[in-house]
């Protein structure tokens, strides 16, 4: 498995991007419009090194800005979109032999975390708004290959980052830490989260987790929707 820093997902800005009704979740269906590419990676298979065929397929993901269609306020959320990506070498090979390659909807951690928070009522992880997982067309990177959208809260607040964090008052300094509860903490994660994943919101005083990346669903232990308790991996 390699990193590429190429950009696959290019010319969504403008576009509408609709996510399905969902009755467990009490999701309806929406239309998004995308405002902004805020940042993109990929994992891709190279073809000539890897020979391990549990490798699951690559793919590209890209997180921008959006907002409800029919809402006048246009107030932002934050979508990532994920699209299965040809395997190394292959990016240029014809049609046919790009969709040869693809396959349905994979599991993504962050999707199912996210429903797992969801039905938890987790109140320190932003909402989920809206998903959907379905296949690109005939023209796409990998023509009927999964293409997966998620759609999530902006929570209000600050980002936190080293130098706003220290910049603070004596008072807000000493706050901070004590507004992260455990579970907010540990969230999940193959090490602790960066201060940098939190989002510090002033008036009320709380601290949230800016997004849910990262965090491993099968590791979410609840026992009281209002006390999260996460298990580190």
């Amino acid at each position: 498995m390699h990193s590429a820093e190429t950009s696959f997902l290019i010319g969504f800005e403008g576009t509408e991007v609709t996510t399905e009704a969902n009755f467990e979740f009490q999701l309806p269906t929406k239309t998004w419009i995308v405002t902004e590419k805020l940042e993109e990676v990929s994992l891709f298979i190279n073809r000539h090194l890897d020979t391990d065929d549990s490798l699951k397929p690559r793919f590209a993901a890209g997180k921008f800005l959006c907002y409800l269609k029919d809402d006048a306020t246009k107030e932002p959320a934050f979508m990532r979109i994920y699209y299965q990506i040809p395997t190394s070498g292959t990016e240029r090979s014809p049609s046919k032999d790009r969709a040869a390659q693809g396959v349905l909807p994979i599991e993504l951690t962050e999707l199912t975390a996210f429903k797992s928070l969801m039905k938890q009522a987790c109140p320190v992880v932003p909402r989920l708004l809206g998903y959907r997982e379905g296949k690109q067309p005939d023209d796409g990177i990998t023509p009927g290959g999964f293409a997966t959208t998620i759609v999530w809260e902006k929570v209000p607040g600050v980002p936190l980052s080293q130098r706003f964090f220290w910049n603070l008052d004596q008072n807000q300094h000493d706050d901070i830490p004590f507004r992260i509860s455990p579970g907010l903490r540990t969230t999940c994660t193959v090490r602790p989260p960066a201060i940098s994943s939190y989002v510090f919101e002033a008036r009320l005083r709380r601290v949230y987790r800016k997004d849910i990346c990262g965090i491993r669903a099968s590791s979410i232990m609840v026992k009281d929707p209002k006390d999260l308790t996460l298990s580190g991996h």
